[in-house]
């Protein structure tokens, strides 16, 4: 007796087919027929004739019939009772818990589901062997997420990793596209900050804020999650985690949730156009003596100064400010001082307060 095993990955049976239900989390290939295997056959050699053919413990009787395994059942495809051939194939109805922790589809991580065949001939003589069919383990497939906040605003942006869709928490439509689970489940098992192209498996980063390149995200083994950008950072740049989820027998994978933060212009506040009267006004009848085109004819006045001030804000944060080509804030950092202007007098740019915005200054 001859009975063929289907352990090439090519002829197994595999759980990414598996259509899912309550219990059981659909296969990455649901809508295929991968759950089925290919055609085994077994031949037997009973020269006194064939009396029973048992398999699992089930007399064989004809075609189309079901023999239940430990993960599945057989199907009886052809039988020919005078000779005993059989074919047969072989459906997974439910994951396999698999010993091979892979990152990624690998189709030799298999596990078998083992049949004994027994055959007996007409005067009692009976002859036993075993074969198996091979079920090839399926893997969770995380994608690519991306997120967005507004242009002057901080969020939060909300969404799921997981499961993908939209939600209430948030104005925009971006909030991420669905992973695929596979049969054996999944959830994020850990989170960093950055593309780092790399597994976390670590309960820690999870519902707790991590702390990216311009605010901060937290998400939950159920793929949920929330991003709150900070104060002051820049607009037009994108904050990018890795994140990875697991599955029920260990396999893993990773990719990235990209919040993407609009851009904002800044805003100059708080000067009068010239054409109604500027900002500053000062007098030349206060020009001292010594001063070029002096004295004025109030000398004594200190009307040739006048202060005032005006206002910079951005939701992104002021970075530089330059009057006439002269640098006062840059890289964020204030500095005083002072520069001739084209009609030969004297700007003094003295004060700036970061909390509000509000730049002052002296015109002489």
């Amino acid at each position: 007796m001859t009975a063929t095993s289907l352990l090439a990955p090519t002829e197994a049976a595999s759980e990414t087919g598996l259509n899912g239900g309550q219990t059981q989390s659909p296969g990455s290939d649901a809508p295929s027929n991968a759950e089925t295997s290919g055609i085994g056959t077994i031949s037997i050699d009973a020269p006194d004739g064939i009396g029973s053919i048992v398999i699992n413990g089930v007399t064989v009787t004809g075609v189309g019939q079901q023999i239940p395994g430990d993960f599945g059942f057989l199907t009886i495809v052809s039988f020919n009772p005078s000779t005993g051939a059989i074919e047969y194939n072989y459906t997974v109805t439910e994951s396999v818990a698999h010993p091979n922790q892979t990152n990624g589809f690998d189709p030799n991580d298999t596990v078998p589901d083992n049949f004994s065949i027994t055959v007996t001939d007409v005067d009692g003589d009976s002859a036993s062997t075993t074969f198996a069919v091979a079920i090839v383990d399926d893997v969770p497939t995380a994608v690519a997420d991306i997120d967005s906040i507004a242009a002057g605003q901080f969020g939060p942006a909300t969404g799921n990793v997981l499961v993908g869709g939209t939600d209430a928490g948030d104005a925009n439509a971006t909030d991420g596209v669905a992973d695929t689970k596979g049969a054996d489940g999944a959830t994020v098992v850990g989170v960093q900050a950055g593309n780092t192209n790399t597994d976390v498996d670590n309960a820690a980063t999870l519902n707790a804020p991590i702390q990216g390149s311009y605010g901060t995200l937290t998400l939950l083994a159920d793929g949920s999650y929330s991003y709150v950008r900070a104060a002051g950072t820049p607009g037009g740049v994108n904050d990018v985690f890795t994140y990875t989820i697991k599955d029920g027998d260990g396999d893993t994978s990773h990719t990235t949730l990209t919040i993407s933060i609009g851009n904002s212009t800044p805003v100059i506040t708080d000067l009068t156009p010239e054409a109604i009267g500027g900002d500053v006004v000062v007098n030349e009848a206060a020009l001292n003596i010594g001063t070029p085109g002096g004295p004025g004819s109030d000398p004594a006045s200190t009307a040739e100064t006048g202060a005032g001030t005006f206002t910079v804000s951005s939701p992104d944060g002021i970075n530089s400010l330059a009057i006439d080509g002269n640098a006062f804030i840059t890289n964020g950092v204030f500095t005083a001082g002072s520069f001739t202007t084209a009609f030969g007098n004297t700007l003094n740019v003295t004060a700036y307060n970061a909390a509000t915005g509000q730049v002052s200054y002296t015109y002489t």
